[in-house]
């Protein structure tokens, strides 16, 4: 195991007491590092990349002074700390990039990221440190409560690379055609215009766009 990777690893098993005890009125956790480990950071202090979602508020995005936002900001800030490191933040546009990055080693870390077993093959979790939805977004003429087994023969969309979308694949190839879309705003978008009947996604970044975007006409199904 490389030094990095132990350090995540060591680093990943006390995220959720860190992320409890680093509140005001509360001690630090304190992560114990071997000496090389230390040094290993301290050498390494200036090359750790961390690439981020620019376009994915609240929940990490890049803030109109041009800075990391959001809460997984927050989260990597405590991480940041606790290391004593500084982490190069880099945004991007583009999800399947990310992961990329995340694969290759380009990018050391992900703020926020859901656990599935393709991911599970070059990358290490740690244990969730918020769980939020993922739900169904119609036009509120689509009355009722809903399951995707309601959208049969229809057009579902959900953004490309997102683990939403191998959950459709696994589960509803052929109940219903998958449409791919490039952001979350723009799925948004055609599901307010009936370019398709229902959209796939995270919920609070969804209430966040319907909000931003003003789509009144949309709710969650």
């Amino acid at each position: 195991m490389s030094t990095w990777k132990r350090i995540l690893s060591i680093l990943l098993l006390t995220l959720p007491l860190l992320l409890i005890l680093s509140f005001p009125g509360h001690a630090r956790s304190g992560v114990e590092l071997t000496q090389a480990e230390t040094e290993w950071l301290e050498a390494n202090h200036g090359n750790l990349a961390l690439w981020y979602d620019g376009n994915f508020p609240p929940i990490e995005f890049q803030g109109l002074s041009g800075e990391f936002e959001g809460l997984g900001a927050d989260v990597m800030r405590l991480i940041a700390d606790e290391l004593g490191v500084t982490f190069r933040m880099i945004p991007s546009r583009d999800w399947n990039a990310q992961l990329k990055s995340l694969e290759s080693g380009e990018s050391a870390i992900a703020p926020v990221i859901v656990r599935n077993p393709e991911r599970e093959r070059y990358a290490l979790f740690s244990a969730s440190y918020i769980d939020i939805p993922v739900v169904i977004i119609t036009t509120r003429e689509k009355s009722g409560a809903r399951t995707l087994d309601d959208f049969k023969g229809m057009r579902v969309a959900v953004v490309k690379g997102y683990v939403s979308e191998g959950f459709l694949r696994d589960h509803y190839t052929g109940s219903f055609e998958i449409v791919l879309k490039n952001n979350v705003q723009e799925a948004l978008r055609d599901v307010s215009f009936g370019v398709v009947d229902a959209l796939v996604e995270n919920l609070a970044v969804a209430a966040y766009y319907i909000d931003q975007e003003k789509l009144p006409n949309l709710r969650v199904a």
